[in-house]
């Protein structure tokens, strides 16, 4: 560069400089946990289930279960055709203590995917607290036709082990 453009070149560097680190400080601040910075996907991408499924685990994982549910209901409201989407909102009802609902969107999961084998374990020890032993049966006999890990999983469950 010519020496009358040296200090303007400085200048604009230093500008760039400055602003790319604000931005990294205010990014920082946003995303200082799983909470933060799935809230932020959820404001910055609200229309797409997957920054609400993401919001919704990283709030069950915070023990905020009425949250995770709402947030989970608002990703199958985006995506109802998304086998995972019902089933993360089944084990956030679950957690909330309303087996019967969950038991419900564990179904719903099944539908859409029949050989997602954590749906069917979710359903099957619903199936065991809500006492319902034709369901628990149906279920089991399923795992042990696709999953005999996933049956013994369940069956130490239900055992308390």
């Amino acid at each position: 560069l010519p020496a009358s453009r040296r200090p303007l070149a400085g200048s604009a560097l230093a500008l760039v400089a400055l602003a790319l680190g604000t931005g990294a400080l205010v990014r920082g601040r946003v995303w200082q946990d799983d909470l933060t910075l799935s809230a932020d996907l959820t404001r910055t991408a609200p229309g797409t289930a997957l920054s609400h499924s993401v919001h919704g685990q990283a709030l069950l994982a915070a023990g905020r279960f009425a949250e995770a549910v709402a947030a989970f209901e608002r990703a199958v409201e985006l995506a109802p055709d998304h086998p995972g989407t019902h089933n993360d909102l089944a084990i956030g009802l679950w957690r909330l203590g309303l087996p019967a609902r969950s038991a419900a969107a564990y179904r719903e999961s099944l539908r859409l995917d029949p050989t997602r084998a954590s749906a069917r374990q979710g359903l099957a020890y619903a199936c065991h607290v809500l006492e319902d032993a034709d369901c628990l049966r149906e279920q089991r006999e399923a795992l042990a036709a696709s999953d005999p890990a996933a049956l013994r999983e369940l069956d130490a469950a239900i055992a308390g082990r």
